[in-house]
């Protein structure tokens, strides 16, 4: 399993086991097809005499962006199975109105984290699994989620056994002849570089049709103010009530996106990643790049996406770029991250490793606990080949033109699974079992 797609998949795990806690039989995993032939829901409910189809959704936002939950509705209308309630289960809040309004208009049953809270708040491990998966989506505790009302379990299920399900769903929220006729015509495109114009095209034209109330100025094949990269698309964030949009460019001080197509006949790789970052500026505002890739990407381009396999440097001193830090200026590392750990509270060693390459760069914090005196700063570094030099850093001044970048082999477990809660893995050839947590929780329930 790639680690890097757990969250979701851990939530539809639990999302699964909560069903079938509650006496729901859960079956036809990802059977149903829609209309369009392209979309599948998650699986099939059945409680007592009824049945559902169920649609899981994990969003990293504690409250719903309506748009994309109404675009999640139709989408699992487009499967369109007679008799049958469509569930639509998300990780965000859903409030109680639109739960309402969405039920008696339209016909599908939402449940939100509150629900799935409530529904396992009976059962200790899974509630305990979901409140640290929320900790994991939202980078936050879920804590005002999991305050349950013991009455709500049997609100939910009895509003699930007297579902009236609807014979015919709103049209105006079913627009799964434009869905269609958008997948079909991508579906149709040659990968290859022969054909990726209608790529970049046909794209273009499905990120207008999802995103045209967030995103405008849609410019295409811009070049970079310098002269030296193209883009493909340029869209601007608009003033918009979509909490995705907004919260991106408040936590990444954009304003504008780039969108790279590739129509490739394989995955894309590392390169593409870093060719792509040339095109960001944050002084432009331009800081966020998405590329939409035909076949999918190979794990070293998703780490280095993430950064984790990024070690940046400017041309006059790539020499030391993948090496071991010995020493600085004769003073032996160990010394110097004792010395600095003084800076911060240190609860683990962990909060050690992921603090001090931060303060190390600076001549100013060298300077202040007497490790240099003046601007020349001296290396004793070690090579992957395990030889030792000395090196003194030159002055530079590092941007996007003249980075280079040093690209391992491999990446260590803690490193590639740092954006996870907890994970585990068995190393044969060490005779080691790893178990990693990158964050601790706590659990207080309260009831009411």
């Amino acid at each position: 399993m790639n680690k890097l797609y757990s969250l979701e998949e851990e939530f539809e795990s639990i999302v699964l086991r909560i069903f079938q806690k509650n006496s729901f039989e859960v079956e036809n995993i990802r059977s149903y097809i829609s209309s369009s032939k392209n979309y599948r829901c998650d699986f099939e409910i059945k409680y007592e005499k009824k049945r559902g189809f169920v649609d899981v959704k994990l969003y990293r936002s504690k409250l719903a962006d309506l748009n994309l939950v109404t675009n999640a509705c139709r989408q699992l209308l487009s499967i369109n199975i007679p008799h049958k309630i469509p569930v639509l289960i998300i990780s965000s809040v859903v409030s109680e109105p639109f739960k309402e309004k969405v039920q008696k208009e339209w016909g599908v049953l939402i449940w939100d984290i509150r629900d799935l809270f409530a529904l396992s708040f009976e059962f200790s491990e899974l509630y305990c699994e979901l409140e640290s998966l929320s900790f994991g989506i939202f980078g936050e505790s879920a804590r005002e989620f999991s305050i349950i009302n013991t009455e709500k379990k049997e609100q939910i299920i009895l509003n699930f056994k007297n579902f009236i399900t609807s014979k015919t769903p709103n049209k105006a929220i079913v627009d799964t002849q434009s869905i269609k006729k958008l997948s079909q015509e991508l579906s149709k495109i040659t990968a290859g570089r022969k054909y990726f114009q209608q790529f970049e095209r046909k794209c273009t034209e499905i990120l207008h049709y999802l995103f045209r109330d967030d995103l405008d100025l849609w410019k295409k094949q811009e070049e970079t103010s310098d002269n030296l990269h193209r883009y493909d698309l340029l869209c601007r964030i608009k003033l918009t009530k979509n909490i995705f949009w907004n919260e991106l460019s408040k936590d990444f001080n954009c304003r504008y996106i780039v969108f790279e197509f590739k129509n490739y006949t394989h995955k894309i790789t590392q390169k593409e990643i870093y060719s792509t970052e040339k095109y960001l500026f944050k002084t432009a505002l331009r800081s966020v790049a998405f590329i939409v890739a035909r076949n999918d990407a190979d794990e070293h381009a998703y780490y280095a996406a993430s950064g984790a396999l990024r070690e940046n440097g400017t041309p006059e001193n790539e020499k030391i770029l993948g090496c071991q830090v010995l020493s600085i200026n004769n003073i032996p590392i160990a010394t110097v991250i004792d010395s600095l750990s003084t800076l911060f509270t240190v609860d683990n060693q962990s909060v050690v490793k992921t603090t001090i390459p931060q303060f190390i760069p600076s001549l100013q914090v060298l300077e202040y606990f007497g490790f240099a005196n003046t601007e020349q700063v001296e290396l004793g570094l070690r090579t992957s080949a395990n030889q030792d030099f000395t090196y003194i850093l030159k002055p530079s001044a590092m941007n996007r033109n003249n980075r280079v970048s040093f690209k391992p082999d491999s990446v260590a477990f803690s490193i590639k699974n740092e954006n996870l809660v907890f994970t585990d893995s068995y190393f044969p050839n060490e005779k080691i079992y790893y178990i990693l947590y990158n964050q601790c929780l706590s659990k207080e329930v309260f009831l009411w």
